[in-house]
């Protein structure tokens, strides 16, 4: 039985390194149409297609259902591996594989709006006295985040859009440490590697 299961979490394994190299294929036009990256998509769309359809996963131009879909393949995989070696099923490794594929997702959308801030913040501070289309574009996917963030944590005051950055990407990056600490109890509770 023990064959069995490692086989399944092998087998599982493969199927996500395939929608991994799906995914970075489809980044690259030459790639995606080459006859690889069809049987790729033919074989991983289906299932990745299933995360896409979910809304909240879409933050304006980026798809984050790629980390939820890995994620998943992820704790099938060690789930698997794990009835293996100990000979049962544990709901506690389920749970904490589940709690990992959250604080994965939410980690990389606080990871890239501190990136974006800090892109944001370099530009206000070296910029000459042009103000591009993109310039324009990056400020609409900023600027609901910037003040949402100052109108939670910042009760009073008016602040010049620099200052505002400054104390988002502050804040942000806070919130960024903070969790991360959260998670790391978390992990040592649930005992999770």
């Amino acid at each position: 039985m023990r064959h069995i299961f490692l086989l399944l979490a092998s087998a599982v394994n493969i199927y996500g390194m395939a929608c991994f190299l799906s995914i970075i294929m489809s980044w690259i036009p030459e790639a995606r149409f080459s006859s690889v990256g069809k049987f790729l998509s033919n074989i991983c769309d289906p299932y990745l297609n299933v995360f896409r359809r979910i809304r909240f996963l879409q933050i304006g131009m980026i798809d984050f259902s790629p980390i939820i879909g890995l994620g998943l393949i992820s704790v099938v995989s060690k789930s698997l591996r794990m009835t293996a070696y100990n000979g049962s099923f544990s709901i506690l490794l389920i749970l904490g594989g589940m709690l990992a594929i959250i604080w994965r997702f939410v980690a990389s959308i606080v990871d890239i709006v501190i990136v974006c801030f800090v892109v944001r913040l370099i530009y206000d501070l070296i910029r000459s006295a042009s103000y591009s289309p993109f310039w324009q574009n990056f400020d609409r996917f900023l600027n609901p985040l910037i003040s949402k963030i100052l109108r939670i944590f910042v009760t009073k005051g008016v602040f010049s859009y620099r200052q505002s950055l400054i104390i988002a990407l502050i804040i942000t990056i806070s919130a960024r440490v903070i969790l991360g600490f959260i998670w790391y109890g978390l992990k040592l509770i649930l005992q999770l590697h």
